[in-house]
């Protein structure tokens, strides 16, 4: 499945025209400790959902598969090294929670991009941001680019990354449900989409108004959720709260300097053998392939050394249907109908399958599919009982406000109003 790219510059002048216009609407931002004013746009689940979902047919193939697109931007200055470890970490629990994940029966495709800012080794012409990753549904990549990100800097400008992700970010399909008369898209598609960014400075920093992209990314169909890295009270003094306010999103506060307690459990050795075995099913092909294989190992090794616990959800997420590796794996080439064994070119082949017939490369990939798809079966009932064990460890244990819990609970509550479903949070 192709990676879908930044759209064109052209995009911009029009968002601009069109987000001053909405911020006119828009009720104004009162200071800290002053009474809210009342919303006008939709912020939670609806009466009117079953309306709007009835007409909605199921998707019929993965190209028409519904969405889940998430854009992480992630405030990188020098005070920030708890919450690009956590982003590391639990980015692995936020996949697997995605995977749960139903619209109409069909599993959704996630598509995961990510941004940086408040680093003083960006330029300061470019507001200290960049775009560090557009969507993609290549999760390796995007823990490849999570693991080459560093701490540095002060000058944390939220305005002006909201601004830069809602102007140069695909999100084309977007939806979320409006009232009558309200200013939003009115069509039905299976999607959903967040602009989550976390951070610990005020949000009123720099050039750009916040107040203009969060209320234009409504108008898009995006949930802008803020994440404030310290006390709630902080936050909500400092804007956080506001900005999500604005746009009908979710303000929430963590602490950054949390770290996951390992538990080992039973099952993990045998997780890590199957992981390798899993890995030896992958056929690296084409150009891509062997820096994509390549990839996928050191991913492995660097979740691992970071922390043993994202090591094994990685594992677990590798036997879901989110770990797609379409651009190089050949196997979920042919399963994306991206090649057909009959055309491919033979210089693009594994170098294992160049010499083989056209029936025997048939064989040879059915033999490492029926492979595949038994390691991927003992994984996921391994990872249940693995599950299991750690409720039971964790029963009187109160939960993290972490980033991964932070989002998981967001996107539960604003997924289900476009017509996602979930299973039932897990008991503490």
């Amino acid at each position: 499945m192709s990676t879908p790219s930044i759209v064109h510059r052209s995009r911009a002048a029009a968002w601009t025209s069109f987000a001053a216009a909405l911020l006119a609407l828009a009720p104004t931002v009162h200071s800290a400790g002053s009474a809210l004013p009342k919303r006008s746009v939709y912020s939670g689940p609806s009466s009117r959902a079953p309306e709007l979902l009835r007409d909605c047919p199921p998707p019929t193939s993965y190209r028409d598969a519904p969405t889940i697109r998430i854009a992480i931007c992630l405030d990188t200055s020098g005070s920030m090294e708890g919450l690009l470890n956590q982003a590391r970490t639990r980015l692995w629990d936020l996949v697997n929670f995605c995977s749960t994940a139903r619209f109409h029966g069909a599993e959704p495709v996630l598509q995961v991009a990510l941004f940086q800012y408040g680093s003083d080794q960006l330029p300061a012409s470019e507001g200290y941001m960049r775009c560090v990753q557009p969507f993609t549904t290549d999760l390796d990549l995007v823990s490849q680019r999570l693991f080459e990100l560093t701490i540095s800097g002060s000058s944390e400008y939220c305005g002006m990354v909201l601004d830069k992700a809602a102007k140069e970010l695909d999100w084309s399909g977007a939806w979320r449900p409006v009232p009558v008369g309200s200013i939003g898209p009115s069509r039905r598609l299976p999607s959903y989409a967040t602009l989550v960014i976390a951070g610990n400075e005020e949000f009123t920093q720099g050039s750009v108004d916040y107040q203009k992209p969060v209320i234009a990314l409504q108008s898009l169909g995006v949930y802008v959720n803020t994440i404030y890295c310290g006390a709630y009270g902080e936050g909500e003094k400092s804007g956080w709260l506001n900005a999500a306010y604005l746009n009908g999103g979710s303000y929430s506060n963590i602490d950054q300097d949390e770290r996951r307690e390992y538990i080992r459990c039973p099952q993990d050795e045998r997780l890590l053998t199957l992981n390798s075995e899993l890995n030896r099913t992958y056929l690296a092909y084409s150009s891509a392939g062997a820096a994509g294989a390549a990839r996928q190992a050191a991913q492995d090794e660097s979740n691992l050394a970071a922390s043993p616990e994202a090591g094994v959800q990685r594992i677990a997420t590798k036997a879901g249907a989110q770990y797609r590796n379409a651009s190089w794996d050949l196997l979920d080439a042919l399963d994306d109908n991206s090649v057909r064994l009959e055309t491919i070119r033979t210089e693009d082949l594994p170098e294992d399958m160049r010499p083989m017939t056209l029936d025997q490369r048939r064989a040879y990939v059915e033999q490492l599919r029926a492979e595949r798809r038994r390691i991927k079966d003992e994984i996921q009932r391994l990872t249940k009982e693995r599950e299991a064990f750690l409720r039971d460890k964790h029963k009187h244990k109160p939960r993290g406000k972490t980033l991964d819990s932070a989002l998981i609970q967001a996107i539960r509550t604003q997924a289900q109003t476009v017509g996602f479903t979930f299973p039932p949070p897990s008991p503490d």
